[in-house]
């Protein structure tokens, strides 16, 4: 084997073991969602942390959703393409979800898809942040079917330190709202609310 050649075989082999460490992962949401995207911004942090290549859509461009790769869809069961997501993804139990709930569901005969669905945005959130962080800490193929309610509820909870703020202590953002409301989930995630403002914290 001349010397051309061998470069060549180098080459190719190289290419190909490019070609079978790549992921190619595929993240459909609700982009007008605030609540929704702050669960995307992790989801494409994990994704980069772990060096998988990701493209981001909306929920609208579902039709980009390809054979060979791993896709994340994340809906809420208000959004207009619920009804026809939860029939391709055969999802069951979804009369079990209640205000800020979620269901995780896999499919993968072809196509891996996780499926993130809320009752509502808060919940779609949540479960967006609960797919991060199996990926981060076990990976893609950890994600496994569940579905989590709210454990426990305390609203409206007054902190005398924080009655004369106007501004979300966390980000700053001018808010009209001075309640914080706190959400305690079994999965140990804590989400403090400040007017219209919402982040999550892992105790």
């Amino acid at each position: 084997m001349n010397r051309n050649s061998l470069l060549f075989v180098v080459v190719i082999a190289a290419l190909f073991s490019v070609s079978a460490n790549a992921v190619n992962i595929s993240v459909f949401s609700n982009k007008e969602s605030g609540k929704v995207q702050f669960a995307i911004r992790e989801i494409e942090n994990v994704l980069k942390e772990k060096e998988f290549e990701s493209a981001f859509y909306s929920i609208t461009e579902i039709s980009k959703m390809r054979a060979g790769q791993t896709n994340i869809v994340l809906f809420s069961l208000n959004d207009k393409a619920a009804r026809g997501l939860i029939k391709k993804a055969a999802i069951k139990n979804t009369s079990e979800l209640e205000e800020e709930g979620f269901i995780i569901h896999n499919t993968g005969q072809g196509q891996k898809t996780i499926y993130v669905l809320g009752y509502d945005e808060a919940g779609t959130m949540y479960g967006g942040l609960e797919v991060a962080e199996i990926i981060k800490v076990k990976g893609v193929d950890a994600v496994q079917n569940q579905l989590q309610n709210p454990y426990m509820k305390v609203q409206h909870i007054q902190n005398p330190a924080m009655q004369l703020r106007k501004t979300c202590p966390e980000c700053g953002i001018l808010n009209s709202g001075r309640n914080i409301s706190i959400i305690l989930r079994v999965s140990g995630t804590i989400s403090f609310r400040y007017g219209a403002c919402i982040h999550f914290r892992r105790w």
